[in-house]
């Protein structure tokens, strides 16, 4: 299980507690702040994946706060709650960053269904962009693989026109300590047998690691 690690920034004590409690219950990290200067200097040091802040909590405000993490962490989400809806629309506080936006007063229910949503989101979008990369790297070594079988290609092809006797061909990537590969082994015509077997693969693989 991924765990989030979430600032609350509030000045109302019961609030806190509210969200605080919705977070432990799924074993969340937190932290809390009264003020949007104390948050924002949280924030400095701190690598926080969510950021649930009140609009009115003293010194800066909750959408300057986001405005100035958005500056240095991007990748940071906001909720931002408030009491005045009247001052602030939802258009409003989402047009400037944040991801959701609740109007106090609010149930638990209501907040808790608002904070699990905002975390299974995060997740599936950190997800799809594991797979992203894990796509361009397949791509990178289907490339390569596609050069070896082209390259091998024109070897037999070379071998059937000049009536040479290719009987076995074993190639393998060569990877660096980062394993990124860097060349290809490339193995023809087995000594004293007709193909390679297992095992021939296994001591290739060694020189090639």
């Amino acid at each position: 299980m991924n765990l989030e690690n979430i600032l609350i920034v509030d000045a109302d004590p019961a609030t806190r507690q509210m969200i605080i409690q919705i977070i432990a219950s799924r074993c969340h990290t937190f932290k809390t702040a009264e003020n949007g200067m104390e948050a924002l200097d949280l924030i400095k040091k701190i690598d926080f994946d969510i950021v649930i802040a009140d609009i009115n909590v003293p010194i800066i405000n909750g959408l300057d706060l986001m405005s100035e993490v958005k500056k240095i962490k991007p990748e940071t989400v906001f909720m931002i709650l408030t009491g005045y809806s009247r001052d602030y629309s939802y258009e409003r506080v989402i047009g400037a960053g944040a991801k959701d936006f609740i109007k106090k007063p609010f149930t638990i229910e209501e907040l808790k269904n608002k904070i699990v949503r905002i975390i299974d989101e995060r997740k599936i979008k950190e997800e799809n962009k594991r797979l992203l990369i894990q796509q361009a790297d397949l791509n990178v070594q289907l490339k390569a693989l596609l050069s070896v079988a082209s390259d091998l290609a024109s070897e037999l092809e070379f071998d059937r026109k000049n009536n040479f006797r290719t009987r076995s061909v074993l190639c393998l990537p060569i990877k660096n300590h980062n394993g990124e590969e860097i060349g290809v082994l490339q193995v023809i015509n087995k000594k004293n047998k007709t193909r390679f077997d297992a095992r021939d693969e296994i001591f290739c693989k060694g020189l090639t690691s």
